[in-house]
């Protein structure tokens, strides 16, 4: 049988569980240190921990930045049951499942090569900000809840029941239901006869509409005395978008340029050799891009660091990694596109892992939690030393103790 043969049809059980793993794999190693000493860094420690436990099961309602994030406070109630110091641990355990999940999800799409397009997810040029924590993985369900709005509904039925799951809990953690509402309503519409599609598209507009809504009402950040004008705020977006995609660094040097027009180039034809999901994904990631002008253009001077926030540049990269892709196996003239496409965001990546955290003590003091005593614990990124009221810091005042029979063990 030929590859061109093997490669069309659509994923069983085998393909969907080697790309799974293969996925989980990619994200371990470029998670770096990350995976080998876990910690809990940023949000994981003074939002979710902490939430899961002042509120308890109300923290899964409790907004911040604005929308839900489902997921990480699911995991952050469920790692409360364990002790304290156990926390980094479970919560990398956590991040990687919900990693496999989206990876699954994406391989077991309708969508022709979609096995391939499951550790792709964890190939784009980046500097590792999204890998190894529990807060970041939103920006993988993201991309993985538009290609399931964006494709054919897959034919078992396992795999229909898992996207009815995937949807309902991806379209509640991080905004990215909002920018995918539109990929909803497309296909509600191409598919109104369709049962199945009717109610995965309920699901996501459903959860978009929360989403929305709590940003609606979130207060808006005040103009910065050194924002940028918005002309330059919008080059900036797009030469982190594509610039960065194509090599690291602004796009400054002649030979800089003549890479960024190649990978827009080889973007263009990809898009046209898939253009009905190609018009989808980059819908979804030009809202995305959109909402990060219109969130920040008041506050933008800080996306001039070409390794600031490079989270928010992550799903533009990967939608035109998948697009690439896709041109690629389609095995036709057009495919040679595709391969000077990958060629040149792949050898943009530096570096492959992440870059690691300092390593702060957080078990012994972490046992002070479970015995109910105030605790003050600073986490990554700040610095182990760090005084300032507003550093990133597990902060839990003391507590009535529990009975010996109670206390996690």
């Amino acid at each position: 049988m030929s590859a061109s043969v093997v490669l069309s049809k659509r994923a069983g059980a085998g393909l969907v569980a080697l790309a799974t793993a293969l996925a989980v794999a990619l994200y371990l190693w470029r998670s770096g240190q990350s995976a080998v000493h876990p910690q809990l860094v940023a949000e994981d420690g003074r939002v979710f921990f902490v939430g899961a436990k002042l509120g308890g099961r109300g923290s899964l309602v409790t907004p911040y930045a604005g929308y839900l994030h489902v997921l990480p406070r699911l995991a952050a109630l469920a790692t409360s049951a364990f002790p304290s110091p156990q926390a980094p641990g479970l919560y990398l355990l956590f991040a990687t499942v919900v990693v496999a999940w989206a990876a699954a999800t994406v391989a077991s799409t309708g969508q022709r090569h979609a096995w391939v397009l499951a550790p792709l997810m964890l190939l784009p040029p980046t500097d590792g900000e999204v890998f190894g924590t529990l807060t970041n993985v939103q920006w993988l369900t993201g991309p993985a809840l538009a290609l399931v709005l964006a494709t054919p509904a897959p034919a078992g039925r396992l795999a229909r029941v898992n996207q009815l799951a995937f949807v309902a809990a991806a379209s509640l953690t991080g905004p990215f239901s909002i920018f995918a509402a539109p990929l909803a309503l497309w296909r509600l519409w191409d598919r109104r006869r369709d049962g199945f599609a009717v109610l995965l598209c309920v699901l996501a507009l459903a959860g978009a509409s929360v989403q929305l809504t709590l940003v609606l009402f979130e207060p808006k950040p005040a103009t910065a005395p050194d924002a940028l004008a918005p002309l330059h705020f919008a080059a900036t977006l797009l030469d982190r978008w594509i610039g960065q995609a194509a090599h690291v660094g602004r796009t400054l040097r002649s030979a800089h340029v003549r890479d960024d027009v190649a990978l827009v180039a080889a973007a263009v034809v990809a898009a046209f050799s898939v253009p009905r999901l190609a018009a989808r994904l980059y819908l979804f990631a030009g809202l995305g891009l959109l909402a990060t002008f219109l969130r920040f253009i008041g506050d933008n001077a800080y996306f001039d660091n070409i390794y600031a926030a490079e989270r928010y540049f992550y799903i533009p990269r990967l939608v035109v990694l998948w697009t690439l892709t896709l041109c690629l196996l389609r095995l036709r003239p057009s495919s040679l596109a595709g391969v000077v496409g990958m060629a040149l965001m792949l050898a943009a990546v530096d570096p492959w892992t992440k870059e690691p955290y300092p390593r702060i003590p957080w078990a012994d003091a972490a046992r002070a939690i479970d015995r109910g005593e105030a605790v003050r614990i600073v986490i990554n990124p700040s610095p182990a030393d760090e005084k300032a009221p507003d550093a990133w810091a597990v902060t839990l005042a003391a507590r009535p103790s529990k009975p010996a029979a109670d206390r996690p063990r």
